[in-house]
């Protein structure tokens, strides 16, 4: 699946280089990878301290 998606953003790139649109796309690619890590950081948070609670309630 990655490789799939890596694939396709080279053969985009590459097609993009002649255009001049190479920095926009770039830019584009960045933001939503930034989105996206920060999600999956927030939800990693949230399972940890859903855990860390669970688990003091267990101790007392």
């Amino acid at each position: 699946m990655q490789k799939n998606i890596e694939n396709e953003e080279s053969r985009l790139t590459g097609s993009l280089i002649g255009n001049g649109q190479i920095d926009n796309f770039c830019k584009d690619c960045l933001e939503r990878r930034r989105k996206w890590y920060w999600i999956i950081v927030g939800i990693a948070i949230i399972v940890l301290l859903l855990l860390i609670i669970l688990s003091i309630h267990k101790i007392i």
